[in-house]
């Protein structure tokens, strides 16, 4: 474990105390040529000027009736309640609070050496559901100032309502965090919530077996189950799963 928070303190970007200088650029012209860049750099990609920093500059590329069903010329027209909707109900209800997350990563930090990406389930043109990666990039343009961009894609992702964060190093992504924002704490049982937090403490099968009174067979049995559910393979992952969403 120390060996990971020293890896991820190398990798974790330099952080500038004066945040007060990270202003979002408001020059239309400037935003619509990074804009434009991007839809060259990533054209599978839906290319959005983000709604949240730039409410007066608000664009879409074209390609998002193919992704949404929706024409850009409505796209600009949406209202925030509407454009949630097309987003599904159990993702959006476990991503209340991905805001706070990422400003709690963004604090102090130059925000173009950063990526934030979520993977959630969005309705497309046939009225399905899709996994989607939502990349959030922040441009830093030739003013100083930063223009904020979501980009999107069609992934093949299964478990939806995460939060990967990333940080630019050596010209490289490197993930530096990942939340599973989806609440299944509900899908657990009391036993195996008790079961979790035993293997959390370094418990083997039969010290979990002498505290919770239960057989070595019941104990493998739990932790198969709990492996079905979290759709992992062994503890280790299991643990990587549950610390994120404060299980133990």
């Amino acid at each position: 474990m120390e060996k990971r928070q020293a890896s991820d303190e190398k990798a974790s970007p330099s952080r500038t105390p004066a945040k007060e200088f990270f202003q979002t650029e408001t020059d239309l012209q400037t935003i619509m040529g990074y804009t434009h860049m991007l839809e060259q750099f990533y054209p599978d990609k839906v290319i959005q000027i983000c709604r949240q920093h730039h409410e007066a500059a608000f664009y879409v590329s074209k390609n998002c009736k193919e992704f949404w069903g929706i024409a850009a010329k409505r796209m600009k027209f949406l209202t925030m309640s509407e454009y949630l909707d097309l987003i599904h109900p159990e993702d959006i209800a476990s991503m209340s609070g991905v805001q706070r997350l990422m400003d709690e990563h963004s604090a102090g930090y130059d925000p173009s050496q950063l990526r934030f990406t979520l993977i959630y389930r969005m309705k497309g043109p046939d009225g399905q559901y899709h996994a989607i990666e939502d990349e959030k990039v922040v441009i830093k343009t030739s003013s100083g100032n930063y223009a904020h961009f979501c980009t999107y894609t069609k992934t093949a992702e299964k478990v939806t309502a995460t939060l990967d964060v990333y940080q630019l190093f050596n010209s490289k992504k490197v993930r530096i965090k990942r939340y599973i924002l989806r609440d299944r704490q509900e899908d657990f049982s009391a036993r195996e919530m008790d079961i979790i937090k035993l293997i959390d403490k370094g418990f083997s099968n039969a010290e979990i077996s002498d505290q919770l009174s239960l057989s070595i067979f019941t104990v493998k049995n739990h932790k198969q189950r709990l492996f079905r559910k979290t759709h992992v393979k062994n503890t280790m992952e299991l643990l990587r799963f549950a610390r994120p969403k404060n299980i133990v």
